[in-house]
């Protein structure tokens, strides 16, 4: 019984991955992305209490971005038709450079000015210049080391992607993928987070 439901809810989801893309692409990469933050909260980062608030500005942020590059998989398909290595060379080199230049230092900059906005930290003109300082100051400090990283997951990933994976099931492929990867996108953000509450919060308290 259990496998004939499973089978049942692959098939609908399947079917539903043809009919209607672009839903099915960002409730998908919503999904994936809060599976992959709130197992990242509790595995990696052992927090005593799960934060909702986080978990669902990675997943907005993650399914934002599925039917876009859903669309982008078909642009560089209609390009480049074919998985030979003359058309596969290309279609990799220009998403991987356009993909890991974008996406993961426009998440960290999601994440902190969504997340201060939600705090209230974006009312004054102070708070807002000090997220600005704190957003660009992460960028600097985290960005080569994510792209790089990327490099290493996502060309392999994006070979199997474009070469083995029909075009309607290449974001929930990648989504598998991106599990792992948006976890490590959020720690990476909520870690440099954390650090500069905690020093915000002892100069505000001075030396004791």
């Amino acid at each position: 019984v259990r496998r004939d439901c499973m089978a049942s809810l692959l098939a609908r989801y399947l079917r539903a991955s043809q009919s209607r893309p672009v839903a099915v692409q960002f409730a998908t990469g919503a999904l994936v992305m809060a599976a992959g933050d709130a197992t990242t909260q509790a595995a990696v980062e052992r927090q005593a209490l799960f934060d909702p608030q986080r978990n669902a500005t990675a997943a907005v942020f993650n399914g934002g971005v599925s039917p876009a590059l859903y669309k982008w998989y078909g642009l560089l398909d209609r390009v480049w038709p074919g998985s030979a290595l003359r058309q596969l060379a290309p279609k990799l080199l220009l998403n991987q450079a356009v993909s890991s230049s974008l996406i993961s230092p426009s998440f960290l900059c999601w994440s902190s000015c969504v997340e201060a906005a939600l705090a209230g930290r974006l009312s004054a003109a102070s708070g807002r210049a000090k997220v600005a300082s704190d957003t660009y100051q992460r960028l600097r400090a985290d960005v080569r080391r994510i792209v790089c990283t990327s490099f290493m997951l996502w060309l392999p990933a994006n070979a199997i992607n474009f070469v083995f994976v029909p075009p309607h099931l290449r974001i929930a492929f990648m989504s598998v993928v991106a599990c792992g990867w948006g976890g490590f996108l959020s720690y990476v953000a909520h870690r440099e987070m954390e650090q500069d509450e905690q020093t915000t919060s002892s100069t505000v308290s001075g030396p004791a």
